[in-house]
C-alpha cells in the first residue's frame, strides 16, 4: 500500500494509527486523521507494466517479435510462471526518446509479485540481447568536420590578424579617452633678484605720486574759527 507518499507493508492498526513498513525497512507510523490519500497495490492482482527503449536501427517488428520471444521464455520459467497470469500485452510505441522508440507492455500478475516480473522480464531481455549482439538504444552524437585547403588558411589567418590589429588599436583608442587629464603644473617660485625688483618699481611708483591727505580742508575760511572771521 502507498500512505501519504510512503508506499510498503502495513504491519498493524489501532484506533489511532496505521504502521507502514517501506521496501527500505523504515516504519512509518501515521495517524488516521493525518492519512489524505490510500494506494492499495495488492488488491486481487497485480500489473507489471514496463517501457523499453529500441536502438534506432532496429526494425520495430523485430523488437515486437524480440519481446514476444522473451515474454514466452519467461512463462516457462519454473520460479515466475505461477505469478504471470496473462500473456504479454503490447501496447504499441509510447513516444520517441532522442529517436528511439519506446515500447510499452504489460503483464498481469499475482499480488504484490509486479516488481519481480518486471525485473525479471528486463533480466531475461538484456541477456538475450546480449546473445544476438543487438545494443541497446543509448544517445549518439553525430559530428562532421570539413577539410580546408592551405590558401584558405592563409586568407583565414591573415583577416584574423588584421582583426586583431584592429582590435589592439581601437581599444589603446579607448583607453586613451578614458585617460583623465594631467593636472597643471604650479607656477615657479620668484627669484630674490626679482622680489627685490619689484619692491624698488613699487616705491618709485608711490615717490612720483603726491597723495592727499584725507580730512585737509581745501580753503582757510573753512579751517579757521567762527571768531576771526566776525574780527575780520
Amino acid at each position: 500500500m502507498q500512505i501519504n507518499g510512503h508506499m510498503g507493508t502495513v504491519e498493524g492498526l489501532t484506533l489511532r494509527t496505521v504502521r507502514l513498513r517501506d521496501l527500505d525497512g523504515v516504519v512509518h507510523i501515521i495517524t488516521f486523521s493525518r492519512i489524505e490519500s490510500i494506494h492499495n497495490m495488492s488488491r486481487q492482482f497485480g500489473i507489471a507494466l514496463m517501457r523499453i527503449r529500441i536502438p534506432f536501427d532496429m526494425k520495430i517488428d523485430d523488437a515486437i517479435t524480440l519481446m514476444q520471444e522473451t515474454a514466452q521464455e519467461l512463462r516457462k520459467d519454473p520460479m515466475m510462471r505461477h505469478y504471470i497470469w496473462s500473456p504479454l500485452e503490447m501496447q504499441g510505441v509510447q513516444g520517441f526518446e532522442e529517436g528511439c522508440p519506446i515500447l510499452r507492455m504489460r503483464f498481469r500478475t499475482a499480488p504484490e509479485m509486479q516488481w519481480d516480473v518486471s525485473r525479471a522480464f528486463n533480466l531475461l531481455l538484456k541477456q538475450r540481447m546480449e546473445a544476438q549482439e543487438i545494443d541497446l538504444g543509448v544517445p549518439r552524437l553525430s559530428v562532421s568536420m570539413e577539410a580546408r585547403s592551405e590558401s584558405r588558411m592563409e586568407d583565414t589567418s591573415g583577416t584574423d590578424l588584421s582583426m586583431e590589429r584592429g582590435e589592439e588599436s581601437s581599444a589603446s583608442a579607448q583607453d586613451e579617452a578614458h585617460k583623465k587629464p594631467a593636472p597643471p603644473k604650479p607656477a615657479p617660485r620668484p627669484t630674490q633678484a626679482e622680489i627685490r625688483q619689484d619692491e624698488r618699481e613699487r616705491n618709485g611708483a608711490s615717490a612720483h605720486a603726491k597723495p592727499q591727505a584725507q580730512g585737509k580742508p581745501q580753503s582757510e575760511a573753512y579751517a579757521r574759527p567762527h571768531g576771526e572771521n566776525g574780527d575780520e
